[in-house]
């Protein structure tokens, strides 16, 4: 992924310039492995929670840099890195978000529909991260949320007595389990489905070389 790279080369960058790391993220996750692989032993700290910063044994003006997992939540985020910067006056940070911007709108849309659903299905595997920040997303909104990798795995308990039910997808999730759980809700409900945008997305990739074919990274 060009914005998982993207994280890599200002892990780089930060330790060739002497500063230690502060990677934001989720321990064990894959990503978060292979970013911390790009740094020096020792060379990056990685926290997921106020408390892990509250022990960070550094002085205030230690040189710093922040790195975020691209499939980390928005809010938990800014959070986190707000807590860093009261405490640390010497805090380099991305000049644009390393969260995946796919990863933003859809937290956006989840957090836009969750406050007018009673239910929200979120469409994604137990092991993504992104799914299953979406999930968190729509259960701090108020709605019964839940996170299913197929149709057969919803829980109707969740959904039964809802007037409006909120569906979105994680970023890797194929359009066809989408619409195999659209089918599904549609047995059970008479349904008038409204599609909810809060940016729309243009982003294009350099063109990269696979196998000798350049091509557009969507």
């Amino acid at each position: 992924c060009p914005l998982v790279a993207k994280v890599h080369r200002e892990i780089e960058r930060h330790c060739r310039e002497g500063r230690r790391v502060i990677l934001i993220g989720h321990r064990g996750h894959p990503e978060i492995e292979a970013s911390l692989g790009h740094a020096p032993p020792g060379a990056a700290i990685l926290v997921a929670s106020l408390a892990d910063i509250a022990a960070l044994d550094l002085a205030a003006d230690t040189p710093l840099a922040l790195a975020v997992q691209t499939t980390f939540a928005v809010d938990e985020a800014e959070a986190l890195a707000g807590a860093l910067r009261r405490r640390f006056v010497d805090l380099a940070e991305p000049s644009t978000s390393d969260i995946c911007y796919a990863t933003t709108n859809r937290q956006a849309a989840v957090r836009a529909i969750a406050g007018r659903a009673d239910a929200v299905i979120i469409a994604g595997e137990a092991f993504s991260s992104n799914a299953r920040r979406l999930a968190e997303v729509a259960a701090a909104g108020g709605a019964r949320a839940q996170l299913v990798a197929s149709a057969d795995q919803i829980d109707w308990s969740l959904v039964e007595g809802s007037r409006a039910i909120g569906l979105s997808a994680a970023a890797s999730t194929p359009e066809r389990t989408v619409a195999e759980i659209i089918d599904a809700l549609h047995a059970r409900f008479a349904l008038a489905v409204e599609e909810v945008e809060t940016v729309r997305e243009a982003t294009v990739f350099k063109p990269v070389a696979i196998g000798g074919v350049r091509r557009a990274l969507p």
